[in-house]
């Protein structure tokens, strides 16, 4: 009974490290991830992951958040809806860059649409226009501190501990109950080999 259930445990335990591996690989192996300021988020489907690398969106998005933006049409954007848009030439050394911040009010007279905007947390408006064409999304949904795990993965350190260790860990495993069954079945063999011992007649 004990080896049946030491037998089960060591089975959970490597599906649970194979999950946990298929995931680390999917979030690092994202292009928009492995980019610090990324110009155009990677989309599968109609969503793409963007990593939250400031405060200005807080509390709504705090930093080190994955920030979910989805596709939108400029069209249909309103007031007080969160978009992602290419920073424009400020000067700062930032323009190029992903910004998302809230729409605080629309722009039709400046020869086509646009939109002012600001961060939750600032106390002013940006100085900036954003142009529709320059609109890259609308925030969706996002995901607290899971952006630190992405650099953490990408980093040397973060490799060997989530992607390396665990893939030898199941490696280990597996060898361990493929050893396991070799020895049962050699075993077994044996066993049928010896030819039983006869019983003594009387005499």
């Amino acid at each position: 009974m004990a080896k049946r259930l030491l037998k089960l445990l060591g089975s959970a335990v490597s599906v649970v490290l194979l999950l946990a591996l298929i995931a680390v690989l999917i979030l690092s192996a994202a292009p928009l991830l492995a980019a610090r300021n990324p110009s155009r988020p990677a989309f599968f489907g109609n969503v793409a992951p963007i990593v939250v690398l400031g405060g200005s969106m807080e509390p709504t998005y705090h930093i080190g958040s994955i920030l979910f933006i989805e596709k939108a049409n400029p069209d249909g954007v309103q007031v007080g809806d969160i978009i992602t848009f290419t920073t424009p030439q400020t000067g700062n050394g930032f323009e190029g860059t992903l910004t998302t911040h809230r729409v605080t009010s629309i722009d039709t007279e400046s020869g086509g649409l646009a939109f002012h905007t600001q961060g939750d947390a600032n106390n002013s408006e940006d100085t900036w226009i954003v142009p529709a064409d320059t609109i890259v999304g609308r925030g969706s949904f996002s995901i607290p501190y899971l952006g630190y795990v992405s650099s953490f993965v990408r980093s040397k350190t973060g490799f060997i501990a989530l992607v390396v260790i665990p893939a030898v860990l199941i490696v280990l495993l597996e060898l361990s109950s493929i050893a396991k069954t070799l020895r049962e079945r050699k075993k077994g063999i044996s066993s049928e080999s010896i030819p039983p011992r006869n019983a003594e007649e009387p005499t």
